[in-house]
């Protein structure tokens, strides 16, 4: 039975047949025995799924449309979580491939660098990937450039950050996000007390950001350049807020 919505008429390499599920080798002819005794000549193409299982298809499965994975969405295939992470480096080349970035990272640094808290604020984790309840899931944080000038996610120039965090530092350079949010604190204490920007100044006050930063091959600005380069425009920090409480809305759903 084949689903119209999603069949296909033609094979090729490169062909996507559903998310994660790309078509890399083939055709294959293959003579096999039916169960009448009668020998039938098979096509088949090689799958790579998006958890890094190759798979040699018969071509009838593939135009079906019906195929979503090599099988790892059904469980126990996999240990507890690895085809979260696949999802997730998969998902994070992707989208680099779309921008028009390029980055030479491993999927193992991929992995380890989305792992780690995030950068300014310290928030452990704010996405979390998953392809079912019974594979596991993977719950990360997103990797932004610290020179958003640069077209490369590479050490030297690339961050953890959390997503709000990532949202506001959009539009402005690392020392101008970090002096918005300590002034931002400092004028309101009374309304920030436990927010974000709390953390981040207390971080920033305490050379914990400048650690992170220096784990991860980065060098801030010392801790006075940093308060003093309070250069953020309206516009700028009219992005920032919007950008911000987007990112808080969408963590809280």
């Amino acid at each position: 039975m084949k689903n119209k919505e999603t069949s296909f008429e033609k094979i090729t390499i490169g062909l996507e047949i559903a998310p994660g599920l790309t078509v890399i080798g083939g055709p294959y002819f293959e003579i096999r025995k039916a169960s009448s005794g009668k020998q039938y000549k098979y096509k088949f193409y090689d799958l790579q799924c998006f958890c890094g299982t190759v798979k040699r298809t018969r071509d009838s499965h593939i135009k079906s449309g019906l195929l979503t994975s090599c099988g790892c969405k059904r469980g126990g295939r996999q240990e507890d979580g690895e085809a979260a992470r696949s999802l997730a480096v998969f998902n994070f080349r992707k989208t680099l491939k779309l921008r028009g970035f390029t980055t030479t990272l491993t999927d193992k640094e991929i992995i380890q660098q989305k792992s780690l808290p995030c950068t300014f604020c310290a928030e452990p984790h704010s996405c979390t990937f998953g392809v079912n309840k019974n594979t596991g899931y993977f719950r990360c944080n997103t990797l932004d450039r610290y020179d958003n000038n640069q077209t490369s996610y590479e050490v030297g120039n690339i961050i953890t950050t959390c997503r709000a965090c990532n949202s506001g530092h959009r539009v402005m350079t690392v020392p101008e996000y970090l002096s918005y949010c300590y002034n931002v604190f400092e004028v309101n204490q009374k309304y920030q007390k436990g927010s974000r920007f709390e953390r981040i100044h207390t971080r920033l006050l305490a050379g914990d950001i400048h650690t992170a930063c220096n784990r991860q091959q980065i060098t801030l600005p010392p801790l006075g350049a940093i308060i003093a380069s309070n250069q953020v425009t309206e516009q700028k920090a009219k992005h920032f807020n919007s950008s911000t409480m987007s990112s808080e809305r969408r963590k809280k759903e």
